[in-house]
């Protein structure tokens, strides 16, 4: 076992520099895309618009369980050699998603011709026809995740971002707005569909196709209903469903900008930690074919390495709330800084997600998530109804922030109890220890700088002060630094030489 960590982990590696390189260009791109839209829209318009986007990602997601089933039994059935009963996988579950998305697709739009605000109908109709290529788009994508090659999902990726950067560009110049973002959208979503499918159904089709044997069938349905009803409590918890409450409860279209703009900004920023996640969960549904022992303890692995990506991050976001709304929107959105001083404070613990749940879908156990889930978004929903009449945006920040950090720590709880997984917790004490000690800093900055000057130096500061107690507490160890290494060769040659001097003054060595 242990002579396949190396493997594992330079799988790991080379599959988070193709996620990181498409995430960081569609980062790039789309953020260049966000600010613009907001500043020109302003928060009434925008909050609209992204109620309705909301809406329609949300339908997309009805047919979540499709993809989720594509990528585990794909990789399952790849790794003991019936890549056969894989290609059959895979064309059930695309027919299935094809299906479902046409009626969500058709759904959507017969509500937006029937009671959506006449003012934004055409703009909402193309928005909800980005649907249908959104969601057959995780078939082929989680296809390539399953042969752990994720370096086939950059291409499509990229494209996308380009085209809807694009897109937003010619319509705020000349006038479209909102309905040429919308247009934008449809054909971002479709490029990337075809970008990707395409040469997926390539290296399917060279397979002979096995029938998937009955008991498989049956197993697959259950795990597909699952991974359903996850998604729908997901939804409540993690996809800011608050954006309902707060259309209803504060009557106020500006305070879904306010809680959203905060929010899109979060996820931008664990963006690069989600990356490391990602791959590591794809090599971990690999890895649980050959040996779910060893997959459980990638998972506790990951937990740290992501804490101490993200943590920083998030936190010294909440600290520079203030400087980063001020320099990024402008004063429209001034209601915005303490909702994303709230949520960045309270998502600290978010990107630990990752691995739980790709080890709860590894070993088939996703009946604990499902009631640990519908416990969590009742909690949501309840400190929603309580807190937005009064707070508006800041309400729901607080009511989302607290059940996503009850619903993580509570299912590496049970992971605990039920796979025997155990976590660093002095490793994570460590990690917190260095985190707080940015604080000092990171507010002086903010309390006498403009913001133009109060976000690079906080940053700086606030990094400067997290990497000198992380030497000092010995947070990165030997064994981390053997596991590090494997990342050097993804890096540009100039990069390595500030990598391996970097490496070795926090490590001490």
């Amino acid at each position: 076992m242990k002579r396949a960590e190396p493997n594992t982990t330079r799988t790991v590696a080379r599959n988070s520099f193709w996620y990181a390189f498409e995430s960081v260009a569609s980062l790039v791109l789309v953020f260049a895309t966000t600010i613009p839209i907001a500043r020109v829209l302003g928060p009434e318009k925008l909050g609209y618009f992204n109620y309705v986007m909301w809406l329609a990602n949300v339908s997309a997601l009805v047919g979540i369980g499709n993809p989720s089933v594509t990528h585990k039994y794909m990789a399952e059935f790849i790794a003991r050699g019936e890549r056969g009963i894989a290609r059959s996988v895979f064309y059930r579950t695309l027919r299935a998603q094809i299906l479902t998305a046409l009626a969500v697709t058709l759904l959507g739009e017969i509500v937006v011709l029937t009671v959506s605000d006449p003012r934004y109908r055409l703009v909402s109709f193309f928005q909800v026809l980005s649907v249908f290529p959104s969601m057959l788009n995780g078939i082929p994508s989680q296809a390539n995740n399953a042969i752990v090659n994720m370096k086939a999902n950059v291409a499509g990726g990229i494209a996308s971002a380009c085209i809807y950067l694009v897109g937003v560009v010619l319509s705020l110049w000349l006038g479209w707005n909102l309905l040429g973002i919308a247009v934008a959208l449809v054909l971002s979503r479709s490029t990337e569909l075809i970008i990707r499918i395409v040469p997926v159904i390539r290296w399917v089709d060279k397979v002979k196709a096995v029938v998937i044997p009955p008991e498989v069938t049956s197993v697959m349905r259950v795990f597909m209903l699952h991974s359903g009803a996850l998604m729908l409590l997901n939804i409540v918890i993690w996809d800011r469903s608050d954006i309902v409450l707060l259309k209803y409860l504060s009557h106020d279209l500006s305070q879904i900008s306010f809680f959203s703009t905060p929010f899109s900004l979060i996820e931008k920023v664990v963006l690069i930690p989600e990356v490391f996640g990602h791959a590591l969960g794809v090599s971990m549904m690999a890895e649980y074919g050959r040996s779910p022992e060893r997959a459980a303890q990638l998972a506790a692995a990951a937990a740290r390495y992501l804490y101490l990506l993200a943590g920083p991050l998030l936190f010294g976001m909440a600290l520079l709330s203030g400087p980063i709304i001020r320099l990024l929107y402008g004063s429209k959105y001034l209601p915005a800084i303490p909702v994303l001083a709230v949520a960045a404070g309270l998502a600290l613990f978010k990107p630990l997600l990752i691995p739980v749940q790709y080890l709860y879908r590894a070993h088939n156990r996703q009946a604990p998530m499902l009631m640990w889930n519908t416990f969590c978004g009742s909690v949501n929903i309840g400190i929603d109804w309580l807190l937005i009449p009064m707070l508006g945006a800041l309400g729901a920040a607080i009511g989302n922030g607290v059940a996503q950090s009850l619903a993580v720590i509570g299912l590496w709880v049970i992971a605990g109890r039920i796979m025997g997984v155990k976590l660093d917790f002095q490793g994570l004490g460590k990690i917190t220890v260095a985190m707080a000690a940015m604080a000092p800093l990171v507010l002086v900055t903010t309390r006498y700088l403009p913001p133009y000057l109060a976000v690079p130096a906080g940053v700086a500061g606030g990094a400067a002060s997290f990497f000198v107690v992380a030497r000092l507490l010995r947070i990165v160890a030997t064994e981390d630094s053997d596991r590090i290494q494997h990342f050097r060769p993804s890096l540009p040659a100039p990069a390595r030489q500030l990598f391996d001097h970097g490496l070795r003054w926090i490590t001490g060595g």
